[in-house]
């Protein structure tokens, strides 16, 4: 949805660097201050394995799979029903 109200409908590729900087954001909010401030949230390494993992999962396979399909124009915004 970023890419139709921000770049005009072209595909726009995130560099790993990035998106493993959004993954470390997000454990250490996740996975340090929040546990330290509640008593609900608790610290958990395995979870910022998942966090990497899956900005890793994303640059690999789903982002060049958008990249495609948004630049050989299949790629809309409705789903069409096969």
């Amino acid at each position: 949805m970023g890419s139709y109200l921000f770049n005009n409908g072209n595909p726009h590729s995130y560099p790993l660097y990035q998106i493993w900087f959004i993954a470390a954001i997000v454990s250490l909010v996740f996975e340090w201050v929040m546990p330290y401030y509640t008593d609900y949230n608790t610290a958990d390494l395995y979870d910022v394995f998942a966090y990497f993992t899956g900005g890793l999962f994303y640059f690999l396979f789903h982002q060049p799979r958008y990249i495609k399909k948004s630049s050989d124009g299949t790629n809309h915004l409705v789903c069409s029903q096969n």
